[in-house]
């Protein structure tokens, strides 16, 4: 007597499918890479620590983190991201020289910043530094007591 074995084989080729299917797509997702966010003053050159800038990443909502003593912050991105904008948030822009009517955000590429290092516009006065790979240095001036009290 034969036994038809076709719904058996149909029934162990699905289950086989659809346990590793789920694995292929997880080594198909993006892996993160770190970029290092150095702000420093406009006007001395100094570090800036304990800023929180507003960073967005592609169409991602912004993230905030803060700096440390040297003016740091290390985020992860995808690396299939490909570009990232950013501003103070206790701060003022040194990116441009006239008024408040010229003031855009300018997306930074990451894979720029990834390959040689981003230096932004310093209008306020230091010097810039030379850029480094991984590192998107930002220069702001930092908000008075006075401006944080009263703004």
């Amino acid at each position: 007597m034969l036994i038809d074995n076709g719904p058996v084989k149909r029934f162990l080729a699905i289950a086989v499918l659809c346990c590793c299917f789920p694995l292929a797509l997880g080594a198909q997702e993006a892996t993160t890479v770190s970029i290092t966010i150095k702000v420093l003053n406009g006007k001395t050159g100094k570090p800036v620590w304990r800023e929180s800038p507003n960073i967005w990443i592609d169409k991602e909502p912004s993230i905030n983190p803060y700096t440390n003593l040297h003016g740091k912050a290390k985020i992860k991105v995808s690396s299939r991201a490909t570009q990232l904008w950013i501003t103070p948030d206790f701060g003022h822009e040194c990116r441009w020289k006239d008024g408040p009517s010229t003031k855009t955000t300018v997306p930074y590429s990451i894979a720029e910043i990834l390959r040689t290092g981003v230096v932004s516009q310093n209008f306020c006065g230091a010097a810039p530094i030379a850029p480094i790979p991984g590192v998107l240095v930002f220069y702001e001036l930092p908000s008075t007591w006075r401006e944080l009290w009263y703004d």
